[in-house]
């Protein structure tokens, strides 16, 4: 039951405030002392953490490390301060799982930089406005829990004064509506506060007209793989105190929590649609379909991924033949609107605002070898920390086309220097008529180079064929850029071969300026009457089919065309 008391809903008068996570010490440095073997019974290294001067044992440690891309929970297993130095550390019981143990490989000679944690669950921490903390009485048999609770302030608001809370709701419950193997289920005009609903092997149903608030969360992040209880813990020492006891039972726990899929708003099944919807504040996942021929429709996801990892996305795609059309993503912690599996459509939708917690990520994101045949189609990516459209490792036949992509790589969030407009690996893509502004490092990155062997990308035993050079078959014209390379994205520094891949043709490279769009500041992309992208593009049928003028136009839109917009309609933060 302790794990059920997470999510405090706090009321005065039309005032809701809502309060996650208890009593935490957010901190931006992690030095790992076996960062170059693997990342298994881990010290984490802060000086600030000895000012704090709270004994973490038994915490909660949410670490976002490594490549950055994925993040997981640990409970702390020990803490020690040294006074000579004024430093403290800590360590977690269990290895983190997936890539990093392969990020953390023999020819990686330099630390990762920008690595963050955060750690909870310590009453001694429970020092501002807004923090909380559960104690649950030991041996209590009902369960007596105690709720210390330091309210919100007006200065922690930065707003008007405001009064202490009238009544404390607590979320207990995750799912409203739980279904299983229904045809033709309808939910219209329903509004969610701080539950979902899950449809799982459902036929035809439509889920419409509704709103969610607070629908979902996670404070333990589930695991990527089989967990062996026994052989990943540490082997603990005879003598433990009551607090090591307690992070060693609790991780026994959290192994079994975490093994569980996260709490999530899913509708799976074929032939399903889900239209009119606004989901805001999740801090885990927003939507998710799977399944085959499925439809998103005119949905907004606002707020999501709070602990930034890539298993957390606000608009999620799998099975096949599914379309994401009209919709928007936007204020999340990781990768946007993803797709996995062959033939998804993404179209007309707004990404903004991205990628503001986790790294190497993206807008509009998939890559695999079993991704192929999707097809991204007049969409806006913008403000992403990073990377704006990616087609990653082994991606193949994929249709990208009238697509924006702006303001790729905040510059002062930017910690590697990877902002990129365009990502697209493998082979057999066709991209043309797409505009790339204002991105840090380059517009596009096509690695024509082999692809490198990554252990992720081998299923149940078995490695897809390494392709000898990737983009040799690519089409890739009617583009306005700013500039091109195929290094550091899949080729090395040392390859013979880092130019951008791909045949090219009818491409303008040049700044935002030079291209003379109307006012890409303010998001109006199209080209003027004096731009230099008007007519200079090259006719290839069937893509460029109807185009208006001598020839067709560079870039994601035609002058005296379609005056077309992205993104969802349901609401003003659309």
């Amino acid at each position: 039951m302790q794990y059920c008391m997470r999510t405090f809903f706090l009321t005065k008068d039309d005032l809701l405030l809502i309060l996650y996570y208890d009593a935490l010490l957010l901190r931006h440095t992690v030095l790992c002392a076996c960062f170059m073997v693997r990342y298994c019974s881990c010290s984490v290294e802060d000086n600030d953490l000895y000012t704090a001067n709270v004994n973490w044992t038994g915490a909660l440690a949410t670490l976002n490390v490594a490549h950055q891309f994925y993040t997981w929970t640990r409970y702390v297993h020990s803490y020690e301060r040294d006074d000579a130095s004024k430093t403290a550390s800590f360590t977690y019981p269990r290895d983190l799982p997936s890539i990093t143990s392969w990020a953390g490989r023999a020819n990686v000679t330099s630390a990762w930089t920008g690595q963050q944690y955060f750690l909870s669950g310590k009453l001694e921490a429970l020092d501002s406005p807004g923090e909380w903390f559960l104690d649950v009485a030991a041996g209590s048999n009902p369960p007596v829990w105690t709720l210390y609770l330091w309210p919100p302030t007006s200065a922690s608001l930065a707003d008007e004064e405001v009064a202490p809370p009238s009544s404390v709701e607590v979320k207990v419950r995750d799912l409203c509506f739980n279904v299983t193997g229904n045809k033709n289920l309808r939910i219209v005009g329903v509004d969610f506060f701080g539950c979902t609903f899950q449809c799982t092997g459902c036929r035809e149903a439509l889920v419409s007209n509704v709103t969610m608030l607070y629908p979902t969360y996670n404070r333990l992040i589930p695991e990527m793989g089989p967990v062996d209880t026994d052989s990943d813990l540490v082997q603990s020492p005879e003598v433990l105190t009551d607090d090591q006891q307690r992070s060693l039972s609790l991780e026994y726990i959290g192994v079994h929590e975490r093994q569980e899929k996260a709490v999530e708003t899913l509708l799976a099944g074929n032939n399903n649609k889900i239209s009119n919807l606004s989901l805001k504040y999740s801090n885990n996942r927003g939507v998710t379909i799977s399944g085959d021929s499925n439809h998103v429709e005119n949905v907004l996801v606002h707020g999501t991924c709070w602990l930034g990892t890539l298993t957390y996305t606000p608009i999620a795609a799998s099975g096949s033949n599914n379309v994401i059309t009209r919709s928007t993503a936007a204020y999340y912690g990781n990768a946007g609107i993803t797709t996995h599996g062959p033939n998804h459509t993404v179209s007309y939708c707004h990404s903004h605002h991205g990628g503001l917690i986790g790294l190497d990520t993206a807008g509009i994101y998939t890559g695999s070898p079993s991704d192929t045949g999707a097809e991204y189609h007049h969409n806006w990516v913008h403000d992403m920390r990073e990377k704006c459209i990616r087609g990653d490792d082994l991606s193949a036949n994929m249709t990208i086309h009238h697509n924006v992509m702006a303001n790729c790589g905040e510059p002062n969030q930017d910690v590697r220097h990877d902002g990129v407009g365009l990502i697209l690996k493998g082979l057999g893509h066709v991209v043309y008529a797409n505009t790339m502004i204002y991105c840090q490092r380059v517009s596009r990155c096509m690695p024509a180079c082999g692809s490198p062997y990554k252990p992720w990308d081998c299923h149940a035993n078995r490695c897809p064929l390494l392709v000898i050079s990737q983009n040799d078959d690519t089409l890739y014209f009617n583009n306005a850029q700013h500039n091109q390379t195929g290094q550091f994205c899949g080729c090395s520094a040392q390859d013979d071969i880092h130019r951008a891949g791909g045949i090219a043709a009818g491409i303008f490279n040049g700044t935002a300026d030079e291209m003379k769009l109307v006012n890409p500041k303010s998001m109006d992309f199209r080209p003027t009457e004096q731009s230099p992208l008007v007519n200079s593009g090259v006719v290839r049928p069937p893509y460029t089919d109807g185009y208006i003028g001598k020839a067709p136009d560079i870039g994601a839109y035609e002058y005296g065309g379609e005056d077309w917009k992205p993104g969802c309609s349901i609401s003003a933060d659309c």
